[in-house]
């Protein structure tokens, strides 16, 4: 069933069902927005960081209360399991593929890495790369 309903035709025909329905669709709609989808798939990002090695370094232009409350004014979840399921459905939705460890790969290509260079003194042995090898 769209939007995780199920039971029988009278719980399936209520008021409830309807509105689940269309909040659902109103939020995948909200995800095709390329400026919205960047936030969940930055808050996604969180699992896929703390699977590589130098995850925390890439660093990102918005903070992360930022993008919290840009979930909360759409009425999208906060927790990452949550948004990648309805990212994966706003893939799905326009036959595309989705790979997570690719957009990990493009968010650092975007916004780089702080690299740490002990050779330097303070506050140069912080080098912030783009497009890092």
């Amino acid at each position: 069933m769209p939007g995780g309903a199920s039971g029988s035709s009278e719980q399936r025909s209520g008021a409830d069902w309807t509105y689940n329905i269309e909040e659902n669709r109103y939020k995948l709609a909200v995800l095709e927005d390329k400026q919205i989808l960047t936030v969940p798939l930055r808050r996604s990002l969180d699992v896929i960081r703390k699977l590589h090695g130098n995850g925390d370094t890439v660093t990102f232009p918005i903070p992360d209360a930022v993008d919290r409350i840009t979930l909360k004014i759409h009425n999208l979840p906060n927790e990452p399991g949550q948004l990648l399921r309805l990212i994966d459905e706003v893939f799905e939705r326009r036959n595309e593929d989705f790979d997570l460890n690719e957009v990990y790969n493009d968010f650092v290509r975007a916004h780089g890495r702080v690299l740490l260079d002990i050779k330097e003194s303070w506050p140069h042995c912080y080098v912030h790369t783009k497009f890092p090898t």
